[in-house]
C-alpha cells in the first residue's frame, strides 16, 4: 500500500530510523553529532508517545553508551535523551 500506516510496516520504519540514529550517529567520531543522535532518539521517543515501551530494546543502548563520553554536552544530552524516553 505504500502509505506507512500498516502496524508492521510502521514498525520496521521505526527501527530503521533508531538503527540510522544509533548507529550512524550516536556512535560517530564527532561530538556533535552524537549530540544529533541523542536529541533524535529523544525526539522519536516523545513522538512514539504510550507505544515507547515496545522500542526500549532499540532507544536505551545508545543512550546509556553515551553516558560513558569523553564530552560533556553528551553525557548531559544523554540524561535528557533519557528524561524524555521514560517520561
Amino acid at each position: 500500500n505504500g502509505n506507512g500506516n500498516g502496524n508492521g510496516n510502521s514498525s520496521a520504519m521505526i527501527h530503521s530510523v533508531i538503527a540510522v540514529l544509533s548507529k550512524d550517529f550516536c556512535t560517530s567520531m564527532n561530538a556533535n553529532y552524537r549530540k544529533g543522535g541523542l536529541i533524535g532518539i529523544a525526539a522519536t521517543a516523545i513522538g512514539l508517545m504510550h507505544n515507547t515501551s515496545m522500542y526500549l530494546d532499540a532507544l536505551l543502548p545508545p543512550v546509556l553508551h553515551c553516558f560513558d563520553d569523553p564530552e560533556s554536552r553528551v553525557r548531559y544530552y544523554a540524561c535528557e535523551s533519557l528524561y524524555n524516553i521514560a517520561k
